[in-house]
């Protein structure tokens, strides 16, 4: 299974926010030399939950960290801009669907 990607964050603009993270990876990961993590999978491919007391408010699917939320959709979701997020990500794989899970609140 993929690992759950690491260190997310946010960072909020005028239009919504950009929500970031950093990808893992079960193979060639541990190479120094190399700026960019291997990826391990067929296709880079994530899950990103929006929550609201643990219910889902809104599924992202990405191909690439940043995510952006508009803040269209924020105010949709949960009526108004928030100072916080509570996030659940995954990355997928072709054979497992779904990797492991990173639970946040940024």
């Amino acid at each position: 299974m993929p690992y759950a990607p690491v260190h997310l964050s946010a960072r909020r603009t005028a239009e919504g926010v950009f929500l970031s993270f950093i990808r893992r990876s079960r193979l060639d990961a541990d190479d120094w030399e190399n700026v960019e993590i291997g990826l391990g999978e067929d296709s880079e491919a994530y899950e990103l939950e929006l929550l609201k007391d643990n219910s889902v408010l809104r599924l992202l699917k990405l191909t690439q960290s940043p995510a952006f939320y508009t803040l269209a959709d924020e105010l949709s979701d949960y009526g108004s801009q928030q100072s916080h997020f509570s996030l659940r990500l995954y990355q997928l794989s072709r054979k497992v669907a779904r990797g492991f899970m990173r639970q946040q609140d940024i």
